[in-house]
């Protein structure tokens, strides 16, 4: 796929994506998919469970993934502490690698922005093939600026050390946003304090749940789209937000 045709915006994909001609068919089935393909069931055996076709489960995930963005950009969590953090991934093979970019409230693990782009392959093969576009920074703008509507004034960010952080968060969030940075401990015995608990627990939940950001699985998305759609899904989830109820 052409780099200059991808958006990093997750959002945006939802917004341009076509409802079921205007209506959601069979709403009764949204709540049974909603629940197996963020709890770690392929799109491909959610089909199987429910009784109906790997299209029909794609459309319903694209449409809660809708409803879940407009819920969220409406109803979203305000707070004066969040986290930013970046998971990495890859579509289809290892050298294809991507970043996600996620932002929580830090006080209940919800989510206030998920964002995701292409990142240069390290890899040899990836670089053969021409896997060196970097949008790590893009895509971490477009996530602080899905967030920027949730924080409150004087809100604290947490981050790590990653150098391109102060620069990105100085240019889309307002002034008064206050960037803490930290570090997990590494290496240490005995217990220890992470302050960056809250959005680690939150990826590993997130490997654990979404069966495309499983380790060297079929599974893992073929593009980059898919799995920012799903990744809208889990954000619905964690956020509790009600995208499989019935619409009036």
């Amino acid at each position: 796929m052409c780099m200059r045709t991808w958006s990093t915006k997750g959002p945006a994909h939802i917004r341009r994506t076509t409802d079921f001609g205007g209506r959601d068919r069979s709403p009764h089935i949204n709540q049974h998919i909603w629940d197996l393909v963020v709890s770690g069931v392929t799109m491909r055996r959610a089909a199987a469970l429910v009784g109906c076709t790997r299209r029909t489960v794609g459309r319903k995930v694209q449409h809660m993934a809708r409803r879940a963005w407009k819920h969220h950009t409406a109803h979203g969590p305000r707070t004066g502490h969040a986290m930013l953090d970046e998971l990495e991934t890859y579509l289809g093979a290892r050298w294809r690698q991507v970043t996600v970019a996620v932002v929580i409230r830090a006080s209940t693990r919800e989510i206030l922005a998920i964002a995701v782009g292409p990142v240069a392959s390290t890899m040899k093969a990836g670089q053969a093939a021409g896997w060196t576009k970097d949008r790590r920074v893009a895509t971490v703008r477009d996530a602080l600026d899905q967030a920027r509507p949730f924080l409150k004034a004087g809100a604290v960010l947490t981050t790590d050390g990653a150098t391109y952080y102060p620069k990105a968060i100085a240019e889309v969030l307002p002034a008064g946003v206050v960037h803490r940075v930290v570090h997990s401990p590494v290496g240490q015995q005995g217990p220890v304090h992470d302050p960056l608990f809250p959005i680690n627990q939150t990826f590993a939940r997130m490997r654990q749940d979404l069966p495309r950001l499983f380790r060297s699985t079929w599974s893992t998305s073929k593009t980059l789209h898919g799995l920012n759609t799903h990744l809208w899904l889990y954000l619905a989830r964690m956020n509790r937000y009600p995208v499989a109820d019935p619409e009036t």
